[in-house]
């Protein structure tokens, strides 16, 4: 028989037993209040994404060094960040520079983001731009740009022939005759284009006689021949962007 010493013994051991977990699970709550909740993986990733679109937001690149060691599906975010604050800072600014950051992480968007910028400008009928560009195509593009707009703007087909080169020329002519044609809804014959951009004009006429008792602008996707579709589109592209601004 187990003595009365040694029952109580084990009862006290118990008791301590007891004891000492109940202040162990006690530690480890308060510890995990002290912490925060435990976050899944996906949360933890939400948590780094929206930090970096705060970074962004902020347009300061230097903060993009919190983003150090971040990485998403193989992506380094630090580089993500430091991508989307320079793109951000030349879009909001037209600041060229920006653009040649801009091609520091991604050397394909370099170019379109210099286009944009041009694009940007001379819709505001600003040709200053054009000066400070080095590129001599880019500074071709950009005074091919500024007449064509000029022209379509004051509704002179002659300012086109301020532009220099045969080719400039043409794509001035031909955005004047779409944009009075498909935006201003004029009545302009389909052979002042060339024969490429013929069938899209004929069909864009057809399509405008549908919708002319509902006053509604044909649409550049209801163009089916994708030459014209595309030089429509990027009219219009053109027009909303002088609208933003």
């Amino acid at each position: 028989m187990i003595s009365k010493t040694k029952v109580i013994l084990l009862i006290l051991v118990a008791i301590l037993g007891i004891a000492v977990t109940a202040i162990y699970f006690t530690y480890l709550s308060a510890t995990q209040q002290s912490q925060g909740p435990i976050l899944s993986a996906a949360e933890i990733r939400t948590q780094q994404e929206n930090m970096v679109a705060d970074i962004v937001k902020q347009g300061n690149i230097g903060n993009c060094v919190r983003a150090k060691g971040i990485m998403i599906n193989g992506i380094d975010y630090e580089k993500v960040c430091e991508y989307n604050v320079a793109l951000d800072q030349a879009q909001k600014h037209s600041d060229l520079s920006s653009c040649d950051k801009v091609g520091e992480y991604d050397p394909a968007s370099k170019m379109p983001c210099q286009l944009n910028i041009i694009l940007t400008n001379v819709s505001l009928s600003d040709q200053d731009v054009c000066v400070t560009l080095s590129d001599s195509q880019l500074k071709s593009y950009c005074y091919v740009a500024y007449w064509r707009e000029a022209a379509i703007r004051k509704s002179d087909i002659n300012i086109c022939q301020k532009i220099d080169s045969p080719e400039g020329i043409a794509n001035c002519r031909t955005n004047f005759y779409v944009d009075n044609l498909v935006f201003q809804k004029k009545n302009i014959s389909c052979s002042v284009f060339t024969p490429i951009f013929q069938t899209g004009c004929s069909q864009l006429i057809q399509s405008r006689a549908k919708n002319v008792a509902k006053n509604i602008t044909p649409s550049c996707l209801e163009i089916t021949d994708t030459a014209f579709q595309a030089l429509c589109q990027d009219r219009e592209s053109m027009i909303n962007l002088r609208q933003r601004n």
